[in-house]
């Protein structure tokens, strides 16, 4: 096999999903009767004031979800595939087979973290709800045993003294919360956030490129840069490929464009596919009245659970897609809407959970797109 042919399967492999439901899960895993949905409720109790909780159960055994003599339970009775219902506060599905691994990680995506119960023998971070006699610690695969990151049962120890990691006992649900809590938060912690300058639309109506328009005694794709570069750990600069191959910004790290003619929609996919463990602050480059405060703002509000954290409109309330922080997970959605044929992010940012910002400074994110503004602005 090629170097190039590896280095192409190690990047696909590195934009694969590391998780099996969501990006913020743990497992809480023991035998039946340990007291594993007890424990689980307690915590979705408290956290459910805070967060949106998503809840997986791994069950072997049959259930069932209808009850007979339901609408659905006779269409289903008759062989329907799937069974929809829904009301202005509930949605249920229920389908045949099992869900394969795509559909189950859409499910919730929109969910800050996911609790699961069981998954014993699957390789994801996992709390070991403990019986007396421990015999689940006999059962466990090795790759399955060295993702247990804390241990629950009814001795009070700090530290399991096999596994040597965090014991708590099972009614301390206070320190088992602030424990998953404190491994997220780390988990955040280590997502880099990158910045992206949009400048690859064809300003037809500016009649000349608006990243070359000079506001501030140079170009504004340059102001752009200079200003995400104090708030993140990289810059790029959005193009489509031949936008700037001669003098003007030589020397900038570019992402030429791999989603073509979908607007900035395509300009941010490009970043997310392309490092889709970072999350992106995405600023476009004819907002000229932008400023370092305004943006440190969205930085310091920021929610890394959500979808995205963003400007709301004083005017009408609505996100400004154009200068906002997207999350990794936002990456499989978008590209879902694109699917669909939804080119604009401001749809997307209005249908999914989303940390918004009131903006303070109403002429910061103003664009300017035409001649008569460009002039207006700069007299």
């Amino acid at each position: 096999m090629t170097t190039e042919r590896c280095d192409a399967k190690s990047e696909s492999r590195a934009r694969r999903p590391q998780y099996q439901f969501h990006p913020f899960e743990i497992a809480f895993s023991g035998h039946s009767g340990s007291g594993k949905t007890t424990l689980i409720t307690k915590l979705v109790e408290k956290l459910s004031s805070t967060y949106s909780i998503g809840y997986v159960k791994h069950d072997a055994h049959k259930f069932q979800m209808d009850h007979e003599g339901k609408d659905t339970h006779k269409v289903w009775s008759s062989g329907a595939a799937k069974v929809f219902i829904s009301d202005s506060q509930h949605t249920v599905l229920i389908s045949s087979g099992t869900e394969g691994y795509f559909h189950q990680n859409m499910q919730f995506v929109s969910c800050d973290f996911v609790i699961l119960e069981g998954y014993k023998n699957i390789p994801i971070d996992k709390i070991l709800v403990l019986d007396e006699e421990e015999k689940i610690l006999e059962e466990l695969p090795k790759n399955a045993l060295e993702r247990v990151v804390a241990c629950v049962g009814q001795q009070n120890i700090s530290s399991h003294p096999v596994l040597q990691v965090p014991y708590f006992h099972r009614d301390d649900v206070s320190s088992i919360l602030s424990f998953i809590e404190e491994r997220f938060a780390d988990r955040i912690r280590k997502i880099p956030l990158f910045g992206l300058v949009l400048t690859g639309g064809y300003s037809t109506r500016m009649e000349t490129d608006k990243g070359k328009l000079v506001y501030h005694g140079k170009p504004q794709a340059e102001v752009c840069y200079d200003l995400l570069s104090g708030l993140c750990e990289k810059v790029y600069i959005s193009t489509r490929r031949g936008q700037y191959e001669k003098e003007f910004l030589q020397g900038f790290p570019k992402l030429y464009d791999r989603f073509s003619e979908f607007g900035p929609l395509g300009g941010v996919l490009t970043a997310m596919v392309t490092y889709p463990n970072a999350s992106w602050y995405v600023l476009a480059c004819d907002m000229p009245h932008i400023n370092r405060e305004t943006l440190q703002v969205l930085v310091q509000n920021r929610d890394p659970l959500k979808m995205a954290t963003t400007y709301l409109s004083a005017e009408d309330g609505l996100p400004e897609p154009l200068c906002a922080i997207y999350e990794p997970k936002a990456r499989v959605p978008l590209l879902e809407r694109l699917g669909f044929g939804f080119e604009c992010p401001r749809k997307f940012l209005i249908n999914s959970p989303c940390k918004g910002v009131p903006l303070q400074d109403r002429e910061a994110l103003k664009n300017v797109n035409d001649r008569e503004s460009y002039e207006q602005v700069i007299k």
